[in-house]
């Protein structure tokens, strides 16, 4: 052992507790990686599945507003006969249909947001009720409690 404290300048004692310190930090930052590395990967995994679910939901939508916007220009295209095959080269119907579809976007959006208010002001509602019932259910149960025989 004096070899080593020669060598060194650390008598073993101390190099043990170097050692024995660092092979614990080392253990330590591994399994906090590794854990950090797997919240990532399942945080990862759900961005995955909620993208998929939005896709699927995109999907879904644009084929509803394309069959309105389909509707919407047959209705147009029978109202006003182009002497054309494309319904682009027809000016009215090179602008008309965009603004429909936008406008369907735009509603969709807008009944999407108002729900979504109305649900959340909603919720916040009840759970105010709720905090008022259970703070009047406690004030007549401490009552009861601190009564006394003289009252009751």
């Amino acid at each position: 052992m004096e070899v080593l404290k020669w060598r060194t300048g650390i008598s073993a004692e101390g190099l043990s507790a170097r050692l024995l310190l660092h092979n614990t930090l080392q253990k330590w930052t591994l399994q906090v990686f590794a854990h950090f590395s797997l919240r990532f990967h399942r945080s990862a995994h759900d961005r995955a599945v909620q993208r998929a679910v939005l896709l699927e939901w995109d999907r879904h939508t644009q084929a509803a507003f394309s069959e309105r916007v389909l509707l919407f220009t047959d209705r147009l295209a029978h109202l006003h006969p182009s002497s054309s095959v494309s319904p682009c080269s027809d000016p009215l119907m090179f602008i008309a249909a965009p603004q429909y579809e936008r406008c369907v976007l735009q509603r969709a959006w807008l009944t999407w947001r108002k729900r979504h208010i109305r649900n959340r002001v909603s919720a916040d509602h009840a759970a105010a009720i709720n905090s008022t019932l259970l703070a009047q259910v406690l004030q007549v149960w401490w009552q009861l409690a601190h009564r006394t025989d003289s009252e009751s």
